[in-house]
């Protein structure tokens, strides 16, 4: 934290991001963050577990797998069901870094590398589609 932010209204810190604390104690404790946090959390797992499931069953269990759906197929599903995961339950940790990417330069910044990440997942399927061509 920052000592020198002060602020009338509850927000984060422009310098790092952080969540300003209240100078004053209050009878009633705000748990709006906790409580969005904790719906973001519960939302992601519901994403998460089907992910997982099938990452783990392809793992185990390749040929029923295969049979059962498409190995391509699967990893979009895969993909469509874990971006509102990656990307809506984190977007608070997003926003907060935010103020210190811009300092960074973007080869280094967290976003840009998750960005990154999924920009490089999308454009190699036709590459990895061949290469699993070749395989079996």
């Amino acid at each position: 934290m920052h000592p020198e932010i002060v602020q009338d209204h509850p927000g984060s810190c422009p310098k790092c991001g952080m969540a300003l604390e209240a100078t004053t104690v209050e009878a009633q404790d705000d748990t709006s963050e906790l409580d969005d946090k904790t719906r973001r959390l519960k939302i992601g797992a519901l994403f998460a577990f089907p992910v997982f499931l099938s990452a783990m069953a392809a793992e185990f269990w390749p040929e029923a797998m295969a049979r059962l759906v498409d190995p391509n197929l699967r990893q979009w599903l895969e993909m469509l069901l874990s971006a509102p995961a990656v990307i809506w339950c984190g977007w608070v940790f997003y926003e907060r870094r935010l103020p210190g990417s811009i300092v960074l330069s973007p080869p280094f910044s967290p976003v840009f590398f998750h960005l990154r990440c999924l920009m490089m997942s999308v454009l190699c399927q036709p590459i990895l589609r061949r290469r699993q061509s070749l395989l079996y």
